[in-house]
């Protein structure tokens, strides 16, 4: 049969290619099974408890009776628990921080850190951390904590009366600060989560009928480039809020949370005095254009007792007097100076007035002759009662020593 010129030149139509087909495979490699646990037998004096397991240089476990770890050389073959220590941890959780792990010990009384020295050598007994702070924890045991790594490490304690204590670390340069942190309300949980240039610290709290949860703000505020100088951002009130408008205002709302509460206002960085929330608001006795009303609180520090012996003579049993004080002060607005906490004075500062708006930040050295009465042993209190900045950097005191009491 002969086809046609037309036909031949034509394309002859193709059926379509049948659609493709799809195969479901499963593809594993290393899945861990029941068969690849492994067993370990925990050496202990007595009947013993698991209390917490925490990554450090090696594994740690802490047990109620004892810390014992598991080499990181362990292979599934060969695991074994070594004691290194029959001190004992409580069942909160440990962590590794700045090169240790630290833990709550046994009763939750004492906090420790386990170095890779401890690890390995069971004659190297952990660190106590609150060697010089016991009586922060003596009658209230620690439930929950968490770390800031950045900008600096702070540890944060959790007591089980719902108050939180806090430890500023620095392993390198052998620095511990201990303090407690004040609020109006019970606490129940911390937590540190990432920021966008430093950890923040979340606390949950219970306030007023509120469950809150609040952020600590930022310690680092100051800025020169910023608005009026950096000095009116700087937040020292609790539970606060900030109002900022283009605007000068007067009035501060969304206060419901402090309703019936006394409360301390700051606007443009000048001190604004007190007044009771009403209706979700209060209103500023100064227009500002930047304000920060919130719970106010008392910062205290406290010195050890002074001593100005040498080699030769010692001043301890002898009644002092703290008669002068040379203080170095940063980014500073308000402080008081004294002996104890009924008996202070105003460091003054240089004649800074923090009613007016914008003050200018001290920074630097300032004398203050302080009230005082022979006494032993001796302190110095510096305290911050207004919620404007103070930073105290460095204390030179000066004695007067009298008779053995």
């Amino acid at each position: 049969m002969q086809r046609s010129l037309i036909e031949m030149l034509s394309p002859i139509a193709k059926p379509p290619p049948p659609p493709p087909t799809y195969k479901t495979e499963y593809i594993s490699s290393n899945l861990i099974g029941d068969a690849d646990g492994i067993h370990i037998k925990i050496n202990a004096s007595r009947n013993d408890q698991l209390q917490c397991i925490a990554p450090s240089v090696a594994l740690f476990i802490g047990t109620a009776d004892s810390l014992q770890v598991i080499p990181a050389q362990s292979t599934a073959n060969n695991v074994q628990a070594s004691v290194v220590n029959s001190s004992g941890s409580d069942a909160v959780q440990g962590r590794l921080v700045e090169g240790g792990c630290v833990f709550s010990q046994r009763f939750g009384r004492r906090i420790g850190q386990i170095g890779w020295q401890g690890v390995y050598n069971p004659r190297v007994p952990p660190d106590d951390l609150t060697f010089y702070a016991t009586h922060l924890f003596d009658t209230q045991r620690v439930t929950l904590w968490d770390f800031q790594q950045h900008p600096r490490v702070n540890l944060w304690f959790l007591r089980e009366d719902g108050s939180i204590v806090a430890l500023l670390m620095d392993t390198y340069h052998k620095v511990r600060g201990w303090w407690r942190v004040q609020t109006d309300g019970v606490v129940t949980s911390v937590a540190v989560i990432p920021g966008d240039n430093r950890d923040v610290l979340a606390i949950s709290v219970t306030r007023n009928g509120f469950n809150l949860i609040e952020i600590l703000d930022d310690p680092d505020w100051y800025d020169p480039s910023s608005i009026n100088g950096g000095q009116a951002n700087a937040n020292y009130l609790d539970s606060a809020l900030t109002k900022s408008s283009g605007t000068a205002f007067t009035s501060v709302t969304g206060l419901d949370h402090l309703e019936g509460k006394v409360v301390g206002m700051v606007g443009d960085g000048a001190y604004l005095g007190t007044a009771t929330v009403a209706s979700g608001s209060v209103t500023l006795p100064t227009a500002s254009k930047i304000a920060h009303v919130g719970l106010p609180f008392t910062a205290t520090m406290q010195s050890m007792p002074i001593e100005n012996g040498n080699e030769q003579t010692s001043t301890v049993g002898l009644s002092k007097s703290v008669v002068l004080a040379n203080i170095r002060f940063y980014n500073t607005l308000d402080c008081e100076v004294g002996p104890d906490t009924t008996n202070m004075k105003s460091a003054e500062l240089g004649g800074v007035n923090v009613a007016l708006a914008n003050p200018t930040l001290f920074s630097g050295d300032e004398q203050v002759s302080v009230p005082n009465e022979p006494r032993s042993p001796a302190y110095l209190v510096i305290r911050s009662s207004k919620p404007l900045p103070c930073t105290v950097s460095a204390i030179q005191a000066m004695l007067s020593v009298g008779a053995a009491e």
